[in-house]
């Protein structure tokens, strides 16, 4: 990851709204996705891990902050459904708007599609949303 990608990580897990999910992916590793979320925090990952105790055991144990890999698919669908779930809109999205050459994204609620946040990229917007103080 590079460092602008580690800073927007950081941002996501400080965010108001951030928690971890289900089959998010944590950065750094080859193939750690969460399969079970305790207490806010993953306790088991890794492909087939269970939250047992040597789950929570590998998890208690790892030295770095756990940050997610925002690159990821299914990581970023969940960033989303935090989005939605922070606003109370199940029906916020993220388009991208400017220009063809230089995009950037907005995060839009509600029916006239108000843009709340905006980055320039999909995965930044949905984290600047996500950061709103007085989010709803």
């Amino acid at each position: 990851m590079t460092e602008a990608q580690i800073d927007l990580a950081r941002r996501a897990v400080a965010a108001p709204g951030w928690r971890w999910m289900r089959g998010m992916r944590i950065a750094g590793t080859k193939f750690a996705s969460v399969v079970a979320v305790r207490d806010g925090a993953p306790c088991g990952a890794e492909e087939g891990a269970t939250c047992d105790d040597n789950a929570a055991m590998w998890l208690d144990e790892w030295t770095t902050p756990m940050l997610p890999d925002l690159a990821d698919p299914l990581t970023a669908l969940g960033l989303l459904a935090l989005v939605r779930e922070r606003w109370g809109d199940p029906g916020m999205y993220a388009r991208p708007r400017g220009s063809k050459a230089r995009p950037d994204w907005a995060v839009c609620a509600g029916v006239d599609g108000v843009p709340v946040a905006a980055g320039e990229s999909e995965v930044e917007a949905l984290v600047a949303a996500l950061e709103v103080p007085d989010a709803r």
